[in-house]
């Protein structure tokens, strides 16, 4: 029993059956799904309460269009490479919490499965790979950077893909693509295990052929290529990651209104909580705390609400200053208490005109 019957548990009957179907040319057999990301970043643009995020959003959806495009030179080398391949887009594979991965591109082809990460560096002139691993990119400002090795998140893309089928694992071949097609890519001075898994965007197909005729085992053939990308396609999950949330997180958030209790009151207290304000101007009652009557006279008490202590001064016939929208003018209203209706009020008396001024 060959390598793929032990994996996928065929027998040798339904191997000569799928002779009949042959495949010529590559086949997209999963394409990347639309997640909306794009979409609600560049909505949140517009939307004042994300304002002081406004640079972080503007990165995020540059991180995005930057590898899209960087993805879609890389499907598009692929699909005219006339080469009997199976191509799966952006499959997202999680072990577990600790085992995850989302990959690029899974290419099968009849003797290898390339595992391939897209990198776009669309801001800078140059990149280089020195002798000490070291990947450095030149910004278009002159100034250097350095940059995480693509192929160690490689590594873990392989190492997930172990997780799930051991025995595949001698035939995936990593290898990063560098898709920014006006920088310059310089890894002559790189180690031959970080130079033989690095190739431009347009040496991808020529790559990938040199690489199917120095590998040295039998090819798969076309029924078994199409059940290793059925293999994947049922293991693969749908991503959750947003770039969304970390914006909804730090948004300050509004708590929840919370129902004050009504303290209880003795019977006194409820009489003089029942004590009221009448309008200089309509004689209509007012009780809240910044008096305003619908007739358009506002006025204040020393910006308060009435206490026991001002009742009582303005009872006793106290002077009181009174705001309107037009200035400040000081009366000397005539007080008195007075029952309406089983209400207690304060009585504001009528002001002469001589002193409204």
């Amino acid at each position: 029993m060959g390598f793929f019957s032990k994996l996928f548990n065929k027998n040798k009957s339904v191997d000569v059956s799928a002779e009949a179907y042959k495949l010529d040319n590559p086949i997209v057999y999963k394409s990347k799904e639309d997640n909306g990301q794009l979409q609600k970043l560049e909505n949140m643009l517009n939307q004042k309460k994300y304002s002081q995020h406004k640079t972080q959003i503007e990165n995020d959806i540059l991180r995005i269009k930057s590898g899209d495009y960087g993805e879609n030179q890389v499907r598009y080398y692929l699909t005219h490479s006339y080469m009997p391949m199976y191509i799966l887009h952006d499959v997202y594979l999680e072990y577990d919490s600790n085992n995850k991965s989302q990959i690029d591109f899974l290419v099968i082809t009849r003797k290898m499965i390339f595992v391939i990460e897209c990198k776009n560096f669309s801001f800078s002139s140059s990149v280089r790979v020195g002798k000490d691993r070291q990947f450095i990119v030149k910004m278009k400002d002159n100034t250097m950077q350095s940059i995480k090795n693509p192929l160690e998140q490689n590594r873990i893309h392989i190492e997930v893909i172990n997780k799930f089928f051991p025995e595949i694992r001698k035939i995936c071949f990593p290898l990063v693509v560098f898709t920014n097609e006006n920088s310059i890519l310089d890894y002559s001075q790189a180690p031959d295990d970080i130079k033989n898994h690095i190739v431009r965007a347009d040496n991808l197909v020529e790559y990938i052929k040199s690489v199917n005729n120095s590998f040295c085992s039998k090819e798969m053939t076309d029924f078994k290529m199409r059940e290793t990308a059925d293999c994947f396609l049922k293991k693969n999950q749908k991503n959750s990651f947003d770039y969304t949330a970390k914006y909804s997180v730090s948004l300050p958030t509004k708590p929840a209104p919370t129902k004050k209790q009504s303290p209880v009151r003795t019977p006194e207290q409820n009489i003089k909580q029942e004590i009221r304000c009448i309008c200089p101007n309509c004689r209509k009652p007012v009780s809240k705390g910044f008096y305003f009557c619908k007739c358009g006279m506002q006025f204040t008490i020393y910006g308060t609400k009435l206490s026991d202590e001002y009742i009582n001064s303005l009872i006793n016939g106290k002077s009181v200053k009174c705001n309107t929208d037009y200035g400040i003018r000081i009366v000397y209203p005539q007080i008195e208490k007075r029952e309406f209706q089983g209400k207690t009020f304060i009585q504001w008396k009528s002001v002469p005109t001589e002193n409204n001024k």
